[in-house]
């Protein structure tokens, strides 16, 4: 059978393919376009012989800057001396796991990412290693940004950016449960995007569980009631409410999640939010929401099936792949070509994002930013370079833009 060139998808004719690692390309144009993520993928498959962490110490890196901060961790990217591999190094503070009651969250994490080497959709661990009072989880490196930072306030502000990140957001949970790893905690903030904006991978596993051996993780009790928290797991507004009534935790969370995540993708918002993480579960437990008119009619059908009330009556995983809703961009490697008008409104979307703290200062500011796109709603009518479904469109998005532009320069409740 014909393999497929790595960058443009294209069948391979000729035998052509990295001369490093035997990764498969046309020709060398696709290879220099693909190299700004191939070679980090090149490098993490040749690493010399033998590469362990056995022995290992912190010494034997030099860091080239901090990218990451929790609770009790903090994450560096790092050059290993010997090799000049990039790699990222998360480093877990033992005292402040022990105090804050995360002993789970790390032995999960560090089961889950060595159960899942092999899954393209997930961040790479190479080992672990431990010096005194800290535990250091060596990762593959990846260059990119959260998928949070390009969805929030205003979404993807494109139809074919959702399906196409969609799409590969449940392969990669399709790989997680197919190994019975169940990631409990999908937000756009766990998820990267790298290759140039072409890949998602998942980067935080810590509040998985494997279902095939439940063991690994400890069981929380609340020292206040001596009550076990096994299943009250996640981030509210994506939170499944047999999690928040913490009854279970299965594969049908992740499902329901994912759905909360799609429709952030096109509205800039979960179906579930409110001032307090309160109020957020009041809305999700009963599981009503509305969609804004830009959302496509099966879309709505399908976030409506994902997020659903009954575990029981979400779509498996396997169900979601199969679906028609990605036909336009199933199996490819590379963001598919956007419309102008897509464009448009994406580049105006980064424009407020990266500018908002500027924005938010001043009410007048406010006030110029919303002329600005009554202006721009001017402008579609006049433009000779859409058709009427095109002007409606691109109108209708940007009607639906004046009230996430509210929200972003005010913190207000988003309401549609």
């Amino acid at each position: 059978m014909n393999s497929k060139c790595g960058y443009c998808s294209r069948v391979i004719l000729t035998n052509s393919h990295c001369s490093n690692c035997g990764f498969p390309y046309c020709n060398s144009d696709c290879q220099t376009n693909d190299w700004g993520f191939h070679k980090k993928y090149c490098a993490s498959k040749t690493l010399p012989e033998p590469f362990t962490t056995k022995d290992m110490k912190f010494s034997d890196f030099e860091v080239v800057k901090q990218i990451g901060e929790g609770n009790f961790t903090v994450i560096k990217k790092v050059e290993h001396k010997r090799t000049s591999k990039i790699f990222a190094l998360k480093i877990i503070d033992k005292v402040k796991v022990t105090r804050l009651h995360k002993e789970g969250d790390v032995l999960a994490e560090k089961h889950s990412l060595m159960k899942l080497e092999d899954c393209h959709g997930v961040v790479k661990i190479f080992g672990t290693f431990k010096e005194d009072n800290l535990l250091y989880i060596l990762q593959e490196y990846i260059p990119g940004t959260e998928l949070w930072y390009h969805c929030q306030y205003f979404g993807l502000c494109s139809d074919l950016l959702c399906r196409y990140y969609m799409y590969q957001v449940l392969t990669a949970i399709a790989q997680m449960h197919a190994l019975d790893i169940v990631h409990r905690d999908i937000k756009p903030e766990n998820i990267m995007l790298t290759n140039g904006g072409n890949r998602v991978k998942f980067v935080d596993l810590g509040s998985s569980q494997d279902l095939a051996k439940p063991e690994v993780r400890p069981k929380i009790t609340s020292k206040l009631k001596g009550r076990v928290y096994e299943h009250f797991v996640g981030t509210p507004q994506y939170m499944a409410p047999e999690c928040a009534n913490n009854k279970s935790s299965g594969k049908a969370c992740d499902i329901w999640s994912a759905g909360c995540l799609l429709y952030q993708l096109y509205v800039g918002w979960t179906p579930f939010i409110g001032a307090t993480e309160y109020l957020i579960f009041q809305k999700s437990l009963k599981g009503e929401f509305e969609f804004p008119d830009t959302v496509p009619s099966d879309i709505q059908k399908m976030i409506r099936e994902m997020v659903q009330l009954d575990p029981t009556a979400r779509p498996s995983i396997e169900s979601l792949l199969k679906s028609s809703v990605f036909d336009s961009v199933k199996n490819r490697k590379i963001k598919p070509k956007l419309p102008l008008s897509d464009l448009a409104l994406i580049s105006i979307k980064d424009w407020y994002i990266k500018n908002a703290g500027v924005l938010r200062v001043r009410s007048e500011n406010h006030e110029k930013a919303r002329r600005d796109i009554d202006k721009l709603l001017e402008e579609v009518i006049k433009s000779s370079m859409m058709d009427e479904d095109q002007k409606n469109q691109v109108k209708r998005r940007l009607e639906l833009f004046k009230k996430q532009l509210n929200s972003l320069l005010t913190d207000e409740e988003f309401t549609l």
